[in-house]
């Protein structure tokens, strides 16, 4: 990646609690890695899901499976983002 091309993945986010039981996480399948984070996951009618967190790596920063993991944000974020464009 450049940092000057948009790259995006498209498919299905699944809840990730087997994998973290401790919260609401979700995982998607993605291979775009280092750099994603902060970036949406959203559906197909735009509504922001969550936000890209962190993906799984051995440590020395090579990806071990292509996958993007964030918490699920759903109705808490929304209303901070509508919160948020009411301000000036």
């Amino acid at each position: 990646m450049d940092g000057y091309t948009q790259f995006y993945c498209t498919g299905n986010a699944e809840d990730a609690t087997p994998f973290f039981p401790m919260d609401d996480r979700l995982k998607f399948d993605c291979d775009m890695g280092h750099g994603a984070s902060g970036g949406p996951m959203s559906t197909p009618e735009g509504q922001i899901a969550g936000a890209n967190s962190h993906g799984i790596d051995d440590g020395a920063g090579n990806i071990v499976e292509p996958v993007l993991y964030s918490s699920a944000h759903a109705d808490n974020a929304i209303d901070v983002i509508n919160r948020i464009g009411t301000l000036s």
